[in-house]
């Protein structure tokens, strides 16, 4: 007799434990009672204590692994524990009720394929939780949430499709197809905590990724903190994002690239005291300029804070843009980022700036150094002063001492402006006709004078 393979025997098991009446989730028998005190969550949906084997509270637990088939609901009362991968069928829909803290082990993650649908509306009293079950926690404790939808991706194999380099391929995960509406379900008032393990060997999972997501897809309100790789990362698709907030991580904080051709607006970046390699964002194309020219990478992007650190090993640039990326960003303010604020890379690069097809305006650096690498060796010379400076774009260079945030502080930031703050003024107004953009954010950064949609719901927690 040949081996076993893990889903033929998870589904044995599941068939011998149902016979014999016991509780059975996907596979794999419904915990027991977790040890009383270990704090879990508690019911404000916060991270809370972890005891010796990195479960959380006083509660029964939900123990889940292998595929959901039909429509689920994960509750606050029983918290759901990832044993193993997760994926979330065609066909189904994943609910995950306010409040609930959904407990990873190593080797998982939890995955949504096309034609399935997460709906984990948090709240602002209650969010949703994604965290590492081990004891202390850190980055790269498990896999992360993958999105994966029906929309178009470039270079995609037959019928707009691929399988992303982060997926184990025993979950034969393929994403994308030629429906930029699709719609993958909602996701906020969340939080992703400790994610980025390299399942599949050599490349690690982002905190957040989203590939071939369509535009129908609802992503706000989230926070993804403590990752190995990428925060977010997005492949092809068009959704937009709206006040999602990176803290930490050794990558990119946020990385487009293959064609996402989305929105995004209030979106925030901070580096820890931690060393890092990655940029705020780092966008590219994939493909130097040479596909399709209508699934070019090209967001539209308003009201961007990407904080570097000063206080950490880095080379990492605030904006890395590269590959022949185009794209509309305004509003952004790139502070405390050492080797540069903005770096562009490639011909196909150059030429979208030449066109107008790769845009930037109304923005503020305050960086070491602003527009160059001076380690980079850049033999054009430096095309993003030249670029960057000119008058008709408005963007200024600042003392990152005077910038007015109130506080820089990783482990308790606020990212609203002080009065007279220099991105409280000469800000472009985002447009009053697009229903995905507030029309009233007319300042420089993810924030203004108040901050309220980063309150309340987030949390910055180390261990």
């Amino acid at each position: 007799m040949g081996p076993v393979s893990s889903a033929r025997l998870l589904a044995t098991v599941a068939a011998l434990l149902g016979a014999a009446g016991c509780d059975v989730v996907f596979g794999i028998r419904a915990g027991q009672p977790r040890p009383a005190g270990d704090g879990g969550g508690g019911d404000d949906g916060g991270s809370g204590g972890h005891g010796a084997d990195g479960s959380g509270g006083g509660r029964d637990t939900l123990d889940v692994a292998g595929s959901i088939t039909s429509d689920t609901t994960w509750t606050r009362s029983r918290p759901p524990r990832l044993r193993a991968p997760v994926m979330v069928e065609a066909g189904a829909t994943l609910t995950i009720e306010p409040g609930t803290t959904v407990v990873a082990e190593r080797g998982t993650l939890l995955a949504v394929r096309p034609g399935a649908r997460l709906v984990a509306n948090g709240a602002p009293e209650a969010p949703i939780v994604f965290t590492s079950a081990q004891s202390p926690r850190s980055p790269g404790d498990w896999g992360g949430l993958v999105l994966c939808g029906k929309a178009r991706i470039s270079r995609s194999g037959p019928g707009g499709t691929m399988t992303p380099n982060s997926s184990p391929s025993a979950l034969n995960l393929v994403c994308g197809g030629d429906d930029d509406d699709d719609d993958s379900g909602q996701l906020s008032y969340a939080r992703i905590e400790f994610a980025g393990q390299d399942i599949r060997a050599g490349e690690p999972i982002a905190g957040l990724e989203l590939i071939g997501v369509g535009r129908r897809t609802s992503i706000h309100h989230v926070e993804v903190l403590h990752f190995v790789d990428d925060g977010v990362y997005l492949l092809g698709g068009a959704v937009g994002l709206k006040h999602v907030l990176a803290v930490g991580g050794n990558d990119d904080s946020f990385d487009w690239e293959n064609g996402w051709r989305g929105k995004g607006q209030f979106l925030a970046a901070l580096r820890t005291t931690s060393p890092f390699h990655g940029s705020g964002i780092e966008g590219d194309d994939g493909d130097d300029g040479d596909g399709d020219p209508a699934l070019t990478s090209s967001p539209t992007l308003y009201n961007v804070t990407l904080l570097g650190s000063l206080d950490a090993e880095a080379d990492g640039a605030g904006l890395d843009l590269g590959s022949g990326t185009r794209g509309r960003l305004h509003n952004v303010l790139v502070a405390d980022f050492k080797s540069a604020g903005v770096e562009v890379f490639g011909q196909a690069t150059l030429d979208n700036i030449a066109s107008g097809q790769l845009e930037m305006t109304h923005s503020i650096f305050a960086n070491v150094n602003d527009f160059c690498d001076p380690d980079a060796g850049e033999p054009e010379g430096c095309d993003e002063e030249v670029w960057l400076t000119a008058p008709a774009r408005r963007n200024r260079q600042e003392p990152s001492r005077t910038l007015g945030i109130r506080s820089r502080l990783w482990r308790a930031p606020d990212l609203s402006l002080e009065p007279g703050s220099a991105g409280l003024t000469d800000a472009l107004q985002p447009p009053e006709d697009d229903p995905f953009f507030d029309g009233d954010a007319r300042f420089v950064g993810a924030c203004g004078e108040a901050c309220p949609d980063f309150e309340g719901w987030t949390a910055f927690p180390y261990d």
